[in-house]
């Protein structure tokens, strides 16, 4: 159980060579309405085969991420009448890679599914690692598999279709993976300010979630690594998805998720005041949109973080940073230190 990641030519032409060997009626893509106009046809230019294959393109954003949404997908490949030895190609950002990977792993009892990452945050760490989800209400990922892709084709011409604000969200992952496990990459990022990742930048990223899911497929233990930002930053992107603001991006979601959880790592002595201030410094560099949150919000974000997937009985779980490219999993804090670190993101 370990990704097949492919960047480029090389992804493209074993994508080619599994099209040309395959029934056309047994393939089918997913996609979105937005992706659909930006990247399809260049998946259709790369891959020619695919041309004759059966697609959804379901509306984009993540309130799409639903029980829904799956049922209709899942329709659509009965009424083709894709069988068992199916598969389904997932074109798109995190949210087609979760929710395709789910529909993935329980049509059929299982079909075959092939991501082709559009967007940042998908290629360096939602369509790695096989897990897939979809969203109950504002629990983010609270129903979700284990189900690895039989490939995945990264290519960074997708990343030119993409708005500053895609960017940054998806930067937010790269941040937190070289935070966790990679101080070699936290200083490249540092030197090279708010450009476009290159192809070294994407992979060493990548390496990061695939190097921590061969060692912990199943998420028993080093896995939990990746979650850091992520309690958080959950919380915080479930609870602005229903305020008058508006919705806010994972990646922004996470960033904020990464502050608020530094700063409960300083507080329990994982990292020097000289750690912190580099992260908040590198998560500056990328943010561009920030939660507008007040303490009255406080603990409503709380009962989020108590729903969290990673909790034990009733201690919030957290990943949190021993320096920077270190980790430790499961570290406890009660309410009250992380209503003290949530502080650091209340507008006066």
């Amino acid at each position: 159980m370990s990704d097949h990641v492919l960047f480029g030519v090389d992804g493209w032409g074993e994508l080619a060579t599994m099209a040309d060997a395959a029934d056309p009626k047994e393939w089918h893509i997913l996609t979105d309405s937005v992706v659909e106009a930006l990247c399809l046809p260049v998946l259709l230019e790369k891959v020619p085969r695919l041309r004759s294959v059966e697609r959804t393109a379901i509306q984009s954003g993540e309130g799409n991420k639903t029980l829904i949404t799956a049922e209709h997908v899942m329709a659509r490949l009965l009424q083709q009448g894709m069988s068992r030895q199916g598969t389904l190609v997932c074109l798109g950002g995190g949210m087609i890679t979760d929710l395709g990977g789910f529909i993935a792993s329980v049509y059929k009892r299982g079909v075959r599914h092939i991501n082709i990452p559009t967007t940042l945050m998908a290629q360096t760490d939602a369509a790695l690692g096989g897990k897939t989800a979809i969203n109950i209400g504002q629990v983010k990922n609270s129903v979700g598999t284990f189900h690895w892709p039989k490939l995945t084709v990264i290519d960074r011409i997708f990343l030119h279709t993409l708005p500053d604000s895609e960017v940054s969200s998806g930067m937010a992952e790269v941040i937190k993976h070289a935070i966790i496990a990679d101080a070699g990459l936290f200083s490249l990022l540092e030197k090279c300010g708010r450009a476009m990742p290159d192809e070294a930048i994407l992979s060493a990223s990548a390496r990061v979630k695939m190097r921590i899911v061969a060692a912990d497929p199943m998420e028993s233990g080093l896995r939990k690594a990746l979650n850091f930002g992520h309690t958080v930053g959950h919380a915080i992107e479930g609870f602005c998805s229903l305020s008058a603001d508006g919705r806010l991006s994972h990646g922004a979601a996470v960033a904020a998720g990464m502050r608020v959880e530094s700063a409960l790592a300083l507080a329990q002595g994982l990292i020097t005041r000289n750690d912190l201030n580099r992260i908040l410094s590198l998560i500056d560099v990328w943010s561009d949109d920030e939660p507008k949150l007040s303490v009255a919000d406080v603990p409503h974000l709380l009962a989020l973080m108590a729903n969290d997937k990673k909790n034990i009985g009733s201690r919030i779980n957290f990943s949190l940073p021993d320096g920077i490219g270190s980790v430790l999993t499961d570290r406890w804090a009660t309410p009250d230190e992380v209503r003290i670190a949530l502080s650091t993101l209340m507008k006066p």
